[in-house]
């Protein structure tokens, strides 16, 4: 449980986590379990994989010289679908092991010529240059703190070229309804309203939210945010809640998405 906008859990350090599960499943056969599920079968990676292809389908049907950022990218399973069709791939990920995967499979498969990977944070992304195609799979969804998960929005944002499309495909609970967490958490004492409200599946048996709320007058950000935590583990099963308070603005709550009146 988290309070305060404090990540949570606390040891969750992504570039610590991820290398680490690099160096372990990297290597192994496609690669999958690095990106997918680790601790799973190989059918159910696979088929998770076959999934997010056909999900994906019109959007990797490029055209030769298409410049596609892949943030995100693992071991290059995207990157080297796309350069195989003659797209010019920047790929970016948190882990070296990682990086240094998808360059190896990139040789060996004959698009390393079209392929560059580079070790960086989507949130504070250095990379120069437009790209007509910003692709992230499953990327967003572990980024638990709100204003990292802006700034990665706005990096991909920024990088866009004129005319250029971005594709975000994140996995969420579908036992959850974001809606009926937007009233439950209206209903918290000392909730005026909330916005930027996200739940995210991080795996088979890990769902996380973020959500920033706005305080009614009088209200204690660290008291309103325990409770809100209380009762989306109780009501929710919600174990990883991230909450974000903060004052209301002067005299009114009009630029809020979600208000209590609404």
């Amino acid at each position: 449980m988290t309070v305060r906008g404090i990540p949570a859990p606390q040891l969750y350090q992504p570039s610590v986590y991820w290398e680490d599960r690099a160096q372990r499943f990297a290597a192994e056969g496609a690669g999958l379990a690095a990106v997918c599920a680790y601790g799973m079968p190989e059918f159910y990676n696979r088929t998770i994989h076959l999934e997010q292809r056909l999900a994906l389908r019109r959007w990797l049907d490029v055209q030769p010289g298409t410049r596609v950022l892949d943030v995100g990218c693992g071991v290059g399973r995207w990157s080297r679908l796309l350069a195989a069709k003659g797209a010019q791939v920047t790929g970016v990920d948190l882990s070296p092991t990682m990086i240094a995967q998808a360059q190896r499979r990139a040789a060996a498969e004959g698009v390393a010529a079209r392929c560059s990977f580079r070790v960086q944070d989507l949130s504070q992304l250095e990379i120069e240059g437009q790209f007509d195609l910003v692709l992230g799979v499953t990327v967003l969804q572990h980024i638990l703190e709100p204003q990292l998960l802006r700034a990665a929005v706005r990096s991909m944002a920024a990088r866009l070229a004129p005319g250029g499309r971005m594709i975000l495909l994140e996995a969420a609970p579908a036992h959850i309804d974001v809606e009926e967490v937007g009233k439950a958490i209206l209903e918290c004492r000392g909730v005026a309203g909330l916005h930027d409200l996200h739940v995210w599946r991080i795996s088979d048996r890990f769902d996380a939210l973020t959500v920033h709320v706005t305080l009614a007058k009088g209200a204690h950000g660290v008291e309103v945010s325990r409770d809100v935590a209380l009762r989306l583990r109780n009501q929710f099963g919600l174990e990883h809640v991230t909450v974000q308070p903060e004052a209301a603005p002067p005299g009114d709550l009009v630029s809020l998405r979600i208000r209590r009146d609404s």
